[in-house]
């Protein structure tokens, strides 16, 4: 059973875990990072624990968990690997396997959620996807997940790296297409705030439908001279053009051609 964590990192995914992890009532023993501020920083945050400069006499734990950005949890778990040392990553994009450097006992424990460092979000209904590197420790990093959320499920990492992809299409990509609409507005001495009933009923029907029984627009109806219009629209952002026609390209090709 995992009971005791060591926080590796500082950043969105340290803060949130390891706030969760103290109010599901699991031990953090301390929190290890290069930045002795962001550090220090991060273990006043979570009551006080210790801080521990990056691979310097670290404590006993049950696991590391390495919050750590996916450009360096390859390099972290090889200053970090012990053979008997359980390690944990946060991606969701990342293999599984990168933190088996001494064939030590490995896994993911990665929340499909937004994570800005503010005040720490509850992570309850947060889905958090989890694999290990055998049956026994995906059982024991699902039961840790479980403490943290009631929707922790045990995943494939074809699976989990799937997930994230789209991910980043459902909220990423469409939040920067937001972003660019609220531009525009904004260009045009239109409040964006207008915009938002019908979003919230955008929301709400995906509730109850899939996607493609609510798409709408001049792209799903193939109306053709006002996507030319709106082309017309944006002839001071040729990189918003690319884009609109790429999408209005894909929609048109996905419902005309039914």
């Amino acid at each position: 059973m995992i009971q005791r964590l060591l926080i590796v990192g500082t950043g969105n995914a340290a803060w949130h875990l390891g706030h969760a992890c103290l109010a599901a009532g699991i031990t953090i023993q301390g929190v290890v990072a290069r930045d002795a501020m962001k550090g220090r920083a991060l273990a006043e945050a979570l009551g006080g624990v210790p801080f521990f400069a990056m691979y310097n006499n670290l404590p006993d734990a049950d696991a590391y968990l390495l919050a750590v950005r996916d450009d360096a949890i390859e390099e972290v778990a090889k200053q970090l690997g012990d053979a008997r040392q359980l390690m944990i990553h946060c991606s969701g994009s990342m293999r599984a396997d990168v933190l088996n450097q001494n064939q030590n006992p490995y896994g993911v424990l990665w929340p499909m959620h937004s994570l800005q460092k503010d005040a720490p979000d509850s992570l309850q209904h947060t889905l958090i996807a989890v694999q290990g590197s055998d049956t026994d420790i995906q059982q024991q990093i699902f039961e840790l997940a479980s403490r943290i959320s009631e929707r922790a499920m045990p995943v494939e990492e074809h699976q989990r790296m799937a997930m994230h992809m789209c991910a980043v299409w459902v909220n990423n990509y469409t939040n920067h297409m937001l972003h660019i609409g609220f531009s525009l507005l904004r260009e045009h001495g239109v409040d964006h705030r207008l915009f938002m009933p019908m979003l919230r009923n955008h929301m709400a029907a995906l509730e109850s439908h899939t996607p493609d029984q609510i798409q709408t627009g001049p792209a799903k109806r193939g109306e053709m001279q006002t996507l030319e219009r709106h082309r017309q629209l944006l002839h001071n952002h040729p990189d918003l053009q690319q884009i609109y026609d790429t999408l209005a390209e894909h929609i048109l090709n996905t419902y005309l051609k039914r």
